[in-house]
């Protein structure tokens, strides 16, 4: 039993000094948040742009857009297609692609690493997508379709084109360099983009176990040292 504690205990030790325990996720893990919340409330994470400088920031490059006046950063007082409750200047592809380079954002902000990433994501469309790169290979992608899908399964309601809620993306092991954000009909709109490096799910969940088994287990000893000592 001492050796099952202790074999215990460096594993949850290992998960609070960062290091993973588990193989490397092939794939990444996405969630939404409930509606109404419109910056992210993930531990370790940031809301680092809000975009209400009124210009595009630094490490955020817009690579195509068939309609210039509907990209780049906009104001809900010339637009009116901001995220819903959003009354500050937000985001817009238009019909095109804007990249973000992580390394820039890292720079700016001193940030080691990123392997998370949020967004305010308005009137979520089935032709909106969010993919995810290391260098030239495509780590991930996750388009307007699945996110309803995801929300769907947690039980909180989304209108594909009408809702808008705050969408978070961890890497799960995986490695990115830059962040593209798609829409190949007008328009995606975002805001209140969060960064940050932050417990992978599955390592949260395996140490929210770990220390209940371990609570247990003291438990149960300090139960039967009591019963022997009654004997």
């Amino acid at each position: 039993m001492r050796k099952f504690v202790v074999s215990l205990l460096v594993i949850l030790t290992l998960c609070f000094l960062g290091v993973s325990v588990t193989a490397t996720a092939t794939t990444m893990t996405m969630t939404v948040s409930p509606p109404g919340q419109m910056t992210t409330s993930v531990t370790g994470a940031a809301t680092l742009e809000t975009f209400n400088s009124g210009i595009l920031p630094a490490g955020y490059t817009v690579v195509s857009c068939k309609y210039p006046a509907g990209c780049g950063v906009l104001s809900p007082a010339t637009h009116h297609d901001n995220p819903t409750g959003d009354t500050t200047d937000f985001l817009a592809t238009g019909q095109g692609t804007i990249t973000i380079d992580l390394a820039t954002i890292e720079s700016s902000f001193g940030l080691k690493s990123i392997d998370y990433f949020g967004l305010y994501w308005g009137s979520i469309d089935p032709y909106n997508s969010v993919s995810f790169w290391d260098g030239s290979h495509e780590v991930d992608s996750f388009t307007g379709t699945q996110v309803a899908s995801t929300a769907a399964a947690m039980g909180i309601p989304l209108t594909l084109g009408k809702s808008s809620l705050f969408v978070n993306f961890f890497a799960n092991g995986n490695t990115w360099t830059t962040i593209e954000l798609t829409s190949t009909s007008p328009n995606f709109e975002s805001d209140n983009h969060a960064f940050g490096p932050v417990p992978e799910p599955a390592t949260m969940a395996l140490m929210g176990l770990g220390l209940v088994v371990v609570a247990l287990i003291f438990r149960r000893r300090k139960g039967a040292s009591g019963h022997a000592e009654r004997g």
